[in-house]
């Protein structure tokens, strides 16, 4: 067997050196395809980029740089808020180009950026453009076996290094790097200008701009009337202004072509306010853009008709300029419109060194605004390895809001720590594995925020790894739980329940086994548990500690060591279910029957009995159990017999008697039980035989040996 076994290795090792040369082979044969000279040289004079893009004449593609640090999703949609997408890298050529742009402006030596590709990795990477095209895995200047480590979701980055070549990786999407957009030019052939001679492109006519000297690439045939309107803003130096349809509050004229653009940070949020409105009902219209007006992105449905005197619309948070056209058409007009916009910084956002006794967490209703997003930006000031813990209350987050926790700061490489939405009835806790966090809030456009008051959420940040919770019900975490709590921990929860009775559960238990440990304690016994190896053995400490009562303070106490992290823990703990269902301990259950006489009611519960479950709170899951009085329906009627019933429901009887000339077989009664109706009697026809004494001399004429009732 062992010249076997030597050859199905070597065969294992030759397919595996195979392998990797292939994938070496086709990145080599890739790069080579796309060298930057076997790339044709494109006639720039022939192109036209949007607004703010520059043109990569070898693609020929438009390219826009960003120097602001964004989550990968959050710089796909800004760059489709300009009218483009992330941008697709085809090879080493374009790489170093893009490298240089931004090494133009000044960046440090290494430097990371986005493109448009990602990828997820189950049994094979499965990677998907940022238009959604699916792309071979290998295809790339990756770095050397990025492609073969890794799981989960990854996006694609440039990994830019003075040092070194410039090469592809995949980090995690919600880290925040620079990244750059592209876009399509604009190829539709050329003009040239009267009298000059210059050349502009085909798409550059009727643009609302004079790209010619004399402006005749605005005065052609098809172009709409040219009047006096349209303008530009920058909200850096105004934060309001008035935007007014040309005649106004005279009436505006036929195929006219107004464009306003506003520009303005990409973190503020803009206003605005419709004082008056009213033009041709889906013919004459404003519409709205995000970015340059050639990006055609619009946000929403054209403005046209009329508006109540008043009506204002919030802007989408996330683009540093917004178009606003106005067209009419051949026919009617009305008055126009007057509009006033408000341009408002992030004003919400702000940092806060935390020292001891802590720091009060308070967001309210006026740090939500849909489409926009703030940010706190927390860090403690006692030590650069203390970790912060949160102590969160019960919270009720709105529809289409979530407020998301990350390790490190805004500039720095931020994962995601823990998100909240909806509604938690119960404290809770998150400590993080660093001394920073960046708590950011943001709602969906759609967020119904009014009426609205109180906190959204609150609570008490404090340095260290110390918490303190004072709740009938919560949850207990490890720093960093769910991603990897951080070596040379040293943690101590201390719980208190204001109820006579409570119970703390496992929800999840992963440590380094003999190494990293969690004890739990309390002020009523000496007894100290260790909890060190499977979440079984953990479970069983924790069904020897039993309940709690209102005066047990719970210490629970944890410590890592300096080399390999975990996921860590999750504890649970909360008051007893008391109600109509019984008595039960939290994370029990127990089958609940209903009385002798009833059934389960619930449609989903057309069972015997039903399981029911202590939940979080004292809240029974299912939260009530239906019990109806046993029905056994209507009962069967055999035929030539009359019934009386009694009733239809658990241990009622019918009675039986049958018509003359017909006798009972079977009980004169059926009763409803459990299993429905039991078995019912018939009727049987009364038969008689010909009598013994009868007169001799007789002779029967009709029938035979048996006679019906009656019969003569």
């Amino acid at each position: 067997m062992r010249p076997t076994v030597a050859l199905i290795v070597a065969c294992l090792c030759v397919a595996s050196v195979s392998l990797i040369d292939a994938r070496r082979s086709f990145q080599q044969r890739w790069n080579f395809r796309y060298s930057c000279s076997n790339l044709v040289l494109g006639d720039a004079q022939f192109y036209t980029c949007p607004s703010g893009y520059q043109l990569f004449a070898r693609g020929p593609m438009c390219y826009r740089f960003y120097s602001q640090r964004m989550r990968w999703d959050q710089a796909n949609s800004t760059c489709a808020s300009v009218g483009g997408r992330l941008a697709e890298v085809e090879g080493r050529c374009l790489t170093r180009w893009l490298v240089r742009q931004f090494r133009g402006a000044a960046f440090s030596r290494r430097f990371r950026f986005w493109f448009g590709l990602r990828c997820h990795r189950s049994f094979d990477r499965d990677c998907r453009s940022s238009r959604g095209r699916r792309r071979a895995q290998y295809r790339g200047y990756w770095n050397y076996g990025i492609m073969d480590s890794g799981t989960g979701e990854q996006c694609a980055e440039l990994d830019a290094d003075q040092d070194n070549d410039d090469a592809w990786s995949l980090s995690f999407c919600d880290r925040k790097r620079r990244f750059v957009c592209e876009a399509e030019p604009c190829t539709r052939g050329w003009y040239r200008c009267n009298g000059s001679g210059r050349r502009i492109t085909r798409c550059q006519l009727c643009d609302g701009r004079n790209d010619c000297p004399a402006g005749d690439d605005e005065d052609q045939p098809q172009c709409p009337r040219r009047v006096s309107c349209g303008g530009n803003f920058d909200a850096k130096v105004n934060t309001t202004g008035e935007l007014l349809s040309p005649g106004y509050p005279n009436k505006y004229q036929n195929d006219v072509k107004c464009v306003w653009t506003i520009k303005m940070d990409a973190t503020d949020s803009l206003k605005l306010n419709f004082n008056f409105f009213e033009t041709e009902r889906l013919f004459d219209r404003l519409h709205v853009f995000l970015g340059d007006p050639s990006a055609l992105l619009q946000v929403r449905l054209p403005f046209s008709g009329s508006l109540v005197s008043g009506y204002s619309w919030q802007m989408p948070q996330g683009a540093d300029m917004i178009s606003l056209v106005f067209t009419s058409d051949f026919s009617m007009v009305y008055k126009g419109f007057n509009i006033t916009y408000e341009v408002s910084s992030a004003s919400c956002s702000f940092s806060q060194s935390i020292g001891s006794p802590g720091y009060s967490l308070a967001i309210t209703p006026a740090n939500l605004t849909a489409g926009k997003t703030c940010s706190w930006q927390l860090s403690s000031s006692v030590s650069a390895a203390a970790n912060l813990s949160f102590s969160l209350d019960a919270f009720s987050i709105p529809a289409g809001c979530s407020i998301k926790f990350y390790f490190g700061t805004a500039s720095s490489d931020a994962s995601l720590l823990a998100e909240l939405s909806g509604t938690r009835a119960y404290a809770s806790s998150i400590v993080s594995s660093t001394s920073a966090v960046l708590v950011e809030s943001y709602c969906s456009f759609s967020a119904v925020l009014t009426g609205l008051s109180g906190s959204i959420l609150s609570g008490r940040v404090r340095p260290g790894c110390s918490i303190e919770i004072y709740a009938s019900s919560g949850v207990i975490e490890s720093p960093g739980y769910d991603v990897a709590y951080p070596n040379y921990a040293n943690c101590q929860y201390i719980v208190m329940a204001s109820v006579p009775q409570w119970k703390l559960n496992m929800e999840f238990f992963e440590l380094e086994v003999g190494y990293d440990s969690v004890n739990i304690s309390t002020n009523q016994s000496s007894t100290a548990y260790s909890l060190l190896s499977t979440p079984e053995a953990v479970q069983q400490s924790l069904t020897a500690l039993g309940s709690f009562n209102s005066s047990t303070q719970l210490t629970i106490t944890f410590q890592s060591d300096f080399s390999v992290q975990r996921r860590g823990f999750r504890f649970s703990f909360s008051k007893p279910c008391v109600g109509s269902l019984g008595n039960l301990a939290y994370g029990m259950m127990m089958n609940y029957t209903c009385p002798f006489g009833s059934v389960l009611g619930n449609a989903s519960l057309r069972t015997e009995f039903v399981e029911v479950t202590c939940t979080m709170g004292g809240v029974f899951s299912p939260s009530a159990v239906l019990c109806v009085p046993k029905t056994c329906g209507r009962p069967s009627l055999p035929a030539n017999s009359i019934a009386r019933v009694g009733g239809l429901f658990l241990g009622n009887r019918t009675e039986y008697e049958c018509m003359p000339g017909y006798e009972l077989v079977g009980p004169s009664y059926s009763e409803c039980t459990l299993d429905g109706w039991t078995a019912t009697p018939t009727c049987r026809s009364i038969q008689c035989s010909i009598p013994s004494d009868r007169d001799p001399n007789l002779e029967i004429l009709l029938g035979g040996t048996i006679f019906k009732f009656g019969g003569l």
